[in-house]
């Protein structure tokens, strides 16, 4: 009787030890954050992510995982901000000009003159989120900011003065861009970063401003036949994330998103991109692209910025927003983070 009695204890110990078992492993399981990525896995950009993912992975004990999607794998460039606000991802890389409009006050930071290089850019933007841009990110957490230096423009014949932008068809990236080409005269083209190789080949445009990173993405070198520093005004790109997915995360994890973004992200960010760009001229003349630099200094240039600011500032603020106050707060921070850089 005592055997039995025993045996039937050993059954029911058994049966539940098993789902408890199965409990303990799933509450062990890891937390995974899908991350989408337009970039390819190559670009410094995404390895600054997959950096970052390793960096989150230690600081958590392995308890929280960013999975990244490269390549536009998660949706094309235009939808990255709508993926992470609606919860598609839990985590997006957003380029700003590559929905034109939909941030205004950010895209002030386009103009000529404002955002010197990456180093600087990211961490200055960063540092007026709350005051500024948040109000132009709404339905997500905005985790920092990334800006680049001056772009260039690539082209297949030689833009020596900003007079030879007459009539070109060049692809821009945001309102801010397409502006300031059209006060050169020249006609914007908004065209997605992947089609600008096959887009200048057939000669449905004259040339692009884009980055060295984003020019090697592409594989514009081989195309390009010069490439121009004409300080046309800069790129913006932010890292959001879906509020929901934050705030599901247990306090200690958050945490660990909260001590890797913010200003530490934009600085690192800021370093990946910078260094990428600071090697595009050396590593682009291997391929026998003409390098042609044209003076910020220039008057047409500066012309054409004053002329361009204002009525900007002037729109946004029929508007109720504070181009002219942010502005001048990018400039007091531009030259803040400089000195810390």
């Amino acid at each position: 009787m005592q055997s039995a009695f025993r045996a039937a204890s050993l059954v029911l110990t058994a049966a539940f030890a098993v789902p408890m078992a199965i409990h303990t492993a799933s509450a062990q399981q890891p937390i995974e954050l899908k991350v989408s990525l337009f970039l390819s896995a190559q670009n410094p950009i995404n390895q600054e992510f997959e950096r970052w993912g390793r960096e989150v992975a230690e600081k958590s004990n392995g308890r929280l995982v960013l999975k990244m999607f490269h390549s536009s794998q998660m949706g094309p460039l235009p939808r990255q901000y709508d993926l992470a606000r609606t919860g598609v991802a839990d985590i997006a890389f957003v380029l700003h000009g590559g929905t034109p409009g939909r941030f205004p006050l950010t895209e002030l930071a386009h103009l000529p003159g404002y955002l010197p290089d990456a180093f600087v850019a990211g961490p200055a933007l960063t540092a007026l989120n709350a005051e500024f841009l948040a109000a132009d990110h709404p339905g997500v957490r905005v985790l920092y900011y990334t800006g680049s230096q001056p772009l260039p423009i690539f082209t297949k014949v030689p833009v020596r003065l900003p007079s030879d932008l007459k009539g070109k068809r060049i692809r821009a990236a945001g309102t801010v861009q397409s502006a300031t080409l059209e006060a050169f005269g020249a006609v914007p083209a908004n065209i997605m970063t992947p089609e600008i190789p096959d887009a200048l080949s057939k000669g449905m445009i004259d040339g692009a401003i884009t980055g060295y990173v984003g020019a090697f993405a592409i594989k514009l070198q081989e195309i390009a036949k010069y490439h121009t520093d004409i300080h046309l005004g800069s790129i913006t790109f932010a890292t959001v994330m879906n509020p929901k997915a934050y705030d599901a995360l247990p306090p200690d994890l958050r945490k660990v998103i909260d001590d890797t973004t913010g200003m530490v992200g934009a600085r690192a960010m800021g370093k990946a991109l910078g260094d990428g760009e600071a090697t595009g001229p050396e590593a682009i003349k291997k391929f026998g692209v003409e390098r042609i630099t044209i003076s910020p200094d220039h008057p047409d240039i500066r012309a054409v910025a004053t002329s361009l600011e204002r009525p900007a500032v002037a729109a946004l603020e029929a508007k109720g927003r504070p181009g002219r106050a942010f502005l001048d707060r990018l400039r007091a921070e531009v030259i803040k983070q400089a000195a810390v850089k």
